[in-house]
Parts: structure tokens; sequence; C-alpha cells
């Protein structure tokens, strides 16, 4: 726990005092946001994991916390330590997904009366077919070189030298375009204001942008 305090510590003095970034958030500033949730999102990932104990529960509570956040971001406090209003929310998520579990039962009769076509389970295709979709259409504004150097670094984790030497190209030549990709990725995911919320930060946390 305490590397989570020393994370927020960290994170929240990166893009101005607390103040700054919450009237900036209550104002509605994408830009500021996106700086945020870069910041934030380990330290809020590692308080989730270290309760949870689940890398993949960490990241859907992450994601749902920003998403939170940003939904309701006009109420968010004016006065105090955001850092500890981020780690309180962060907490009660996590300790609420648990407590949920453990003592949620569901019968077969739940499972089998369960609406599959409910809002919900729609609404969730419908974000991962836009994730998908947004994933796709950001490989595909980089340059045939760029994107093939980055799905052979991020989809089949190979290293800037095995890359180098299966492209038959210098390490360093990969690292340049490795750099011009990446912030290529970040102009694209800057000018799609029209994805969803929870969309936007997943294409974040996923190109590590």
């Amino acid at each position: 726990m305490a590397f989570s305090l020393i994370c927020f510590q960290q994170a929240l003095t990166m893009e101005g005092t607390e103040k700054q970034i919450v009237l900036k958030l209550r104002a509605g500033n994408h830009f500021a946001f996106e700086h945020f949730v870069r910041d934030n999102y380990n330290p809020v990932f590692y308080l989730c994991l270290g309760i949870t104990k689940s890398r993949e529960t960490s990241e859907e509570l992450t994601s749902d916390i920003f998403l939170k956040i940003w939904n309701k971001r006009e109420s968010l406090p004016l006065s105090g330590s955001l850092q500890a209003y981020l780690r309180v929310v962060s907490r009660n998520a996590a300790i609420d997904f648990v407590r949920s579990r453990k003592f949620q039962l569901v019968s077969i009769e739940d499972i089998e009366s369960f609406d599959f076509t409910s809002s919900e389970v729609t609404d969730n295709t419908l974000i991962e077919a836009e994730m998908k979709k947004a994933y796709q259409d950001a490989l595909d504004s980089l340059t045939p070189r760029r994107k093939e150097i980055f799905k052979l670094s991020r989809e089949e984790n190979l290293t800037y030298e095995e890359i180098a030497q299966k492209l038959n190209i210098s390490k360093n030549t990969v690292e340049v375009q490795m750099g011009f990709a990446l912030r290529g990725l970040k102009n694209f995911v800057r000018q799609k204001t029209d994805l969803k919320v929870e969309v936007w930060i997943l294409l974040l946390h996923l190109f590590n942008l």
C-alpha cells in the first residue's frame, strides 16, 4: 500500500497543482483528463490489484473508476486532497467488488433466466466492437513500416533486437520508428473526440500513451 501512496503523490504533482487539475477536469478539458488518466492509471491499478489480487479485474475496475470520475467531473471536490479522493474512490470500488463476489450466490435458475439482450450486455458488445475498430483505425493511421514494427513489439512481444533481425534493419532504426509510431498513435487518439470515454481510456492504456 505504501508503494501505491508514493505513486499517487508523484502522479498528481506532474501536471500542476491539485486544484488546477480539478478545475480543468470540471471544465471538461479532454487534454487534462488524458494527462490525469495517464499519470494515475498505474497507481489506481496497483491499489486495486493489492485488494482484488486479479490483474484482469483490476484493469476493468481502473477503467470504470476513471469513467465514473469523468462522468461526475462537475462534482469533483475543490477543497481537500485530490490524491486522497482518488485513493478513497479506488479503494472503495475494489472493496465493493470483492464483497459482491464473496457474497453473491447465483443459482442455475438465475443464469437460465438471464436476459442476454439486456442493455448492459448490448452496451458491452458495442463498446468492444468500437474498441476493436478504433484500435485498427489507429494502427492503419501509421505508415506500413511503423505499423509492422509496432505490431511485432506489442502484439508479438518481440524485443527491438529481435525486430531488427527479423526486418534486417538496425536496432536504432527500430527504436526511432517505434517512437514515431507512438507519437502518431497519441495524436490519433487525441483527435478522436467522438469515441466513448471507456474506449478512449482503454486506447490510452493499450498504447501506453
